[in-house]
């Protein structure tokens, strides 16, 4: 019940709150149910499995919905955004035994799923009760299934001498250089987004003493 959401001002419809960069407000109540699944596995000496789907069926009730979103929706009303029904995460990483000066490495490959998502409540390009949704407006604004892949290679606690030990670590960030947006914002007939993280990789080099 009575969800609330931080907004824009000039996004609750309240003419009152339109000086103000944020206003938190009830944005409506909702029916929600889910469940969510974990599993570790040690499949053999140094290599670990690990696993985590979710499932999520989440609905808001129109008739609650706060009246500045209820107007600047429209037609076909306030909709759910940023919550996508599946999700998972999956990993995969190896320990190797002592490779040089006491230290060993470490091999690991995660990835992120996330299933189509609206990013925005309101899919109209215009306001009032009697806007009417756009389809081209809720593509722009909706984030297709996708996969967000990392990997990590680092040879861990070389002794160095003197107690001292180091960690070098090479690594990639979504490595397949996945471009969607992470944050729609409409803008009446347009909108401004936030997209994911391009692409990066990075040497890291620690050192314990």
């Amino acid at each position: 019940e009575s969800i609330q959401q931080a907004t824009l001002g000039t996004l609750t419809g309240v003419p009152s709150a339109a000086q103000f960069s944020q206003a938190i407000v009830p944005s409506a109540d909702a029916d929600a149910m889910g469940v969510e699944w974990e599993n570790t596995l040690v499949a053999m000496d140094g290599l670990t499995l690990t696993a985590n789907v979710g499932y999520l069926d989440f609905e808001f009730d129109q008739d609650s919905v706060f009246p500045g979103f209820a107007n600047a929706s429209g037609i076909p009303g306030f909709q759910e955004f940023h919550r996508p029904e599946w999700t998972g995460t999956f990993a995969a990483q190896y320990e190797t035994g002592e490779v040089l000066a006491g230290g060993y490495l470490t091999f690991r490959a995660d990835a992120t799923f996330r299933d189509e998502t609206l990013m925005t409540s309101d899919i109209t390009p215009g306001t009032g009760p009697t806007a009417q949704a756009d389809p081209a407006y809720r593509d722009a604004g909706t984030v297709p299934d996708q996969w967000i892949v990392n990997s990590r290679v680092a040879l861990n606690e070389i002794d160095v001498g003197h107690g001292a030990k180091v960690q070098v670590a090479i690594w990639g960030r979504n490595i397949f250089d996945n471009g969607d947006i992470t944050q729609f914002t409409g803008l009446g007939f347009s909108g401004a987004v936030i997209y994911e993280r391009a692409r990066s990789y990075g040497v890291d080099v620690n050192i314990d003493f």
